[in-house]
């Protein structure tokens, strides 16, 4: 037997619902195309970092197949 508690209507708060309170945005987090090079390069040099074309390569690389395993 379940226990009920009987409450008064000025105790109970009444709240809107928000849907979009319950539903993830994975697609707007990852975005549905691959990074490109380009961006990889502003990127790096936004930062002041180091690269080189290879270093571009294995980052794309690396990038698009974490987005395709976060979809």
């Amino acid at each position: 037997m379940r226990k009920v508690e009987i409450v008064k209507p000025r105790e109970v708060q009444i709240k809107p619902f928000v849907l979009e309170a319950f539903i993830e945005y994975k697609n707007a987090v990852y975005p549905q195309e691959g990074i490109s090079k380009k961006t990889l390069k502003e990127l790096a040099e936004r930062l002041g970092l180091m690269y080189s074309k290879e270093a571009l390569d294995l980052a794309q690389k690396l990038l698009e197949v974490y987005i395709k395993e976060k979809r």
